[in-house]
């Protein structure tokens, strides 16, 4: 894969061997880390102290590897959390270990080629389901699509897909990933 060979995706250490686990399910901590390693971006200082952003993610601890991740996620506009428990302190929570399903992935790859201006979308309508203008905007980047250069892949899923809340394995998240570097540029692209 091209990704491991980049440095964007790691496999785990078993036994001396480095193994993928394609069909894997990834959890949004882990999603944060590909992503950011994807578009080449470190967390900023401001990142990786406190104040927290997200009711679940501390800055030491369990949560305190992907802290830094989050919240530069969060700077970006790539992950806003889930918006039905709010905390005193207005606070979202991030839920780091839940599987991230196919149309959050697609959302935040959506908001990452959006923030870069390849993406021409002025503004996504709040729809029920929340994820139906991502679906369809990944579905078919061609009306939104503001790159330079044609456009290699015209989605990142198939319009064949039915099921846009099924957890995302490493090998799905890896393929979408992949698709979203080709339009967006590679980090080591000479």
């Amino acid at each position: 894969l091209r990704l491991a060979n980049e440095g964007i995706l790691e496999g785990y250490n078993e036994k001396g061997k480095k193994l993928f686990k394609p069909q894997q399910p990834l959890n949004r901590a882990e999603a944060s880390k590909l992503i950011l390693k994807s578009v080449c971006t470190e967390p900023r200082s401001s990142a990786k102290v406190a104040p927290q952003l997200y009711s679940d993610v501390l800055p030491s601890g369990p949560t305190g590897w992907f802290f830094p991740l989050t919240k530069e996620s969060y700077f970006r506009g790539y992950f806003t959390g889930y918006k039905d428990k709010i905390d005193s302190l207005g606070r979202r929570e991030f839920r780091g270990k839940n599987v991230i399903s196919q149309a959050e992935m697609v959302k935040v790859l959506v908001e990452v080629l959006r923030s870069e201006g390849l993406l021409k979308i002025a503004s996504i309508k709040q729809t029920n389901p929340w994820y139906a203008p991502y679906i369809l905007i990944g579905q078919n980047l061609k009306p939104y699509w503001n790159g330079e250069d044609a456009l290699m892949h015209p989605s990142l899923i198939s319009k064949e897909e039915k099921n846009p809340t099924k957890p995302l394995t490493r090998l799905d998240a890896a393929i979408m990933i992949d698709k979203t570097l080709d339009l967006y540029g590679r980090c080591n692209a000479e």
